[in-house]
Parts: structure tokens; sequence; C-alpha cells
């Protein structure tokens, strides 16, 4: 016989459809009952949840998979038991760069990596932008001020050397305590899109400077990197910038850098994430929270043409019952241009691609905005 099952969000029984089946789907519904009721008192259902399902009445069976909620009351509580977590960030630099370089850049990502080892702190997530750094850490916040403090020091000792003097008192940080899952997945989601709104040509999960590429990835095992064991002393040397040539044994190294998921708990934050749908979803259609978080952090908050036109469609069909901005009247199509503005924090040329209006009117609407 068959063996039914059900998952949290089945509320209602099976219906049987031929007249033939009404006897038999009684006495399905009599063992469903009971067995659930059984099964309730010994404490095997989480609270809340409102699940009936049928069973054999010959076999007395029934399968019943994990629901989504419980799920996710295992990653909630994974995430209590886990913490602190904190969002390091530096302040964006306004009139010069930090990073010009890919081998800058692969400093960076050498120096990041062997200052953890000497703190009892993880990376989850990190981006390297031009005149800025983010970084997500798992850690007490003394030992993450002293990891930057640490870190901040050999990055401004090694650019002094190579002539970028002055950035000590330009490297300041904020540090942003994550105190719930749902901040935790927003600030995640922030990091790893955080180039990808300023840059068309950056795909957030394929860009070597930042962790998004770690998450979800089949195929980061037949990535090559070599081990450490393989170097020589020059080539310790090069990837510590010191004279300390010790690097931890489990470490990569490929093209000159240390292989970022040799330092990277990459598995935590996708223990942290329902999976790799979601983990996606977030990082792109979740417009709101990057807006959140940018504001948290201190950053003006960055969209891309993408995130505004499907704000504005989804604002006509909800607000207007149209199919797009080209069937709106033209107050309407203002209306929707403010609150692009307002809440969006769209740029004028974006309000006068999807909302339809002219550069001109846009301009005439919010004139402070005309050049940003």
């Amino acid at each position: 016989m068959a063996c039914f099952t059900f998952s949290g969000r089945i509320t209602a029984l099976l219906q049987v459809k031929t007249a033939g089946n009404r006897k038999k789907h009684r006495e399905t519904e009599k063992v469903a009952d009971k067995t659930i009721n059984e099964w309730a008192k010994k404490g095997m259902f989480a609270t809340g949840l409102n699940i009936r399902t049928m069973a054999d009445p010959q076999t007395k069976t029934m399968t019943f998979p994990v629901s989504e909620r419980e799920e996710e009351w295992k990653r909630e509580k994974l995430f209590r038991d886990e913490g602190p977590f904190y969002h390091l960030h530096t302040l964006p630099l306004q009139d010069r760069n930090i990073l010009d370089e890919d081998n800058e850049r692969k400093t960076i990502i050498n120096i990041t990596a062997l200052t953890l080892q000497a703190f009892p702190v993880q990376m989850l997530a990190y981006a390297l932008m031009t005149n800025h750094f983010h970084f997500i850490l798992k850690g007490e916040e003394k030992d993450c001020q002293a990891f930057f403090e640490s870190w901040k020091y050999r990055v401004v000792l090694f650019f002094s050397r190579h002539g970028k003097k002055g950035l000590s008192p330009l490297l300041e940080a904020g540090l942003t305590r994550i105190i719930d899952l749902k901040q935790f997945r927003d600030e995640i989601a922030y990091v790893v899109r955080n180039s990808y709104v300023v840059r068309p040509d950056v795909n957030p999960l394929g860009d070597p400077w930042c962790s998004g590429y770690l998450y979800y990835n089949k195929i980061l095992p037949l990535i090559v990197g070599h081990p450490v064991s393989t170097l020589g002393y020059r080539e310790r040397r090069r990837l510590t910038c010191s004279m300390n040539t010790d690097i931890p044994a489990d470490f990569t190294v490929a093209e000159g850098m240390i292989r970022p998921e040799s330092f990277v708990n990459y598995r935590l934050v996708e223990a942290l994430f329902p999976n790799a749908r979601k983990f996606t979803m977030w990082v792109f259609k979740n417009v709101e929270a990057q807006i959140e978080v940018a504001f948290r952090l201190g950053e003006r908050p960055q969209v891309t043409d993408d995130d505004i036109l499907r704000v504005s469609l989804q604002l006509c069909h909800e607000k207007y019952s149209a199919n797009g901005p080209k069937s709106l009247s033209l107050d309407q199509k203002k209306q929707l241009a403010t609150l692009l503005k307002n809440r969006y924090y769209a740029s004028n040329g974006q309000l006068a691609r999807y909302c339809n209006l002219s550069p001109a009117l846009v301009a005439e609407l919010f004139p402070l905005a005309e050049h940003r």
C-alpha cells in the first residue's frame, strides 16, 4: 500500500473523489487523527503547526518530512549558538582609491587570511572595493576590533612601502552587531552584491575579490590550488609580506594568492540560509533590505537598473492595476517617480527610463538630484 507524506504547509485532508472510496476515506481519517494525537502527546510535533494527513488503514504507516518551519527554527538556534556576528566596514574614501591593481587585491586577501590566524575570529563574507572594505565576522566584539587594528597596521605598512602613504587616518572602521537571522542574511547579501551594484561588468557570484562565488558552488572542489608545503621560502615571503613565513599547513595557494575557501567559513553561511535558490533571491531581489543595510552602515543606497525596473512594474500592478508605466496618466507617472526616488533612491536617469517621463520633466521634479 502507498505511504502518504505531509509537510507543515498541509492543513487539509486529501480529497477522495470517487463515492466508492468514501468508507475507506473515513477509516483513513480515524487512523490519521489517532496517530497524530498519540505523536503529539509524545512531543513529536513542534508547537504552532496545524497538520493533518492520511495514513494507510492497513499498514498504519506515515512518513513525516521535517517541516520548513522546523528547519528554520534549527537555523535560528544555530545563529544564536554560533554568534555573535558583526559587520566590519571601512568608510568609503571620497577623493582617492586604495586598490588600483589586482596584485594589491591579492595582497589584501593574503593579509586578511593570515591576520585571522592570530585571533578567535572567523571570516564569513568579504568584499574588497576600490575605496573601502566589507567583512562579516564571527567573534566577540573586542576580538573583531583587535583583528581590525592588526589588519589595518599590516595593510598601511604594505601600502606605505609601495608609495601609497597617509592611509592610516583614513582607514576608519564601523562595527555593526548583527542581532538576528534576517539581518544576518541581509548583511551577507549586501556584501556579496556590493561590487555588482557599482560596476556593471561584475558578476557578484563570480567576483574573485568577493566571497560570493564560494557559497553553494558545486565546482569549488575542482578549482586547483597548491598546498602551502610546495612553496619555497621566497614564495612564502611574497605571500606573507614579512620575515615571518608561517602559513597554516591546510591553506592552498593559486596565482600568488591564498585561496579564500582556506579561511572563509562559507559552510556556516550556507547552513544559515534555507537553500541556494533563497540565497540567490536574497542577493538579487531583496532591494528594500539592501537599502536598510546601507542606511545602517551610513552608506548611500545603490540600486541597479534591474532593481528599479522590477520595482516599477510591481508598483504599477499593485498601486494602479496597470501593466507598466506607459499605461499610467501623467500624474500617476509623477507619483510613481516620487515613490521610486524617495523609497528606492532611483537616479534621475532611472526615473526617466522606468517611469516613461522625459529627462527634462524629471529634472524639473528633482532638480537637486539631476547630476547625481
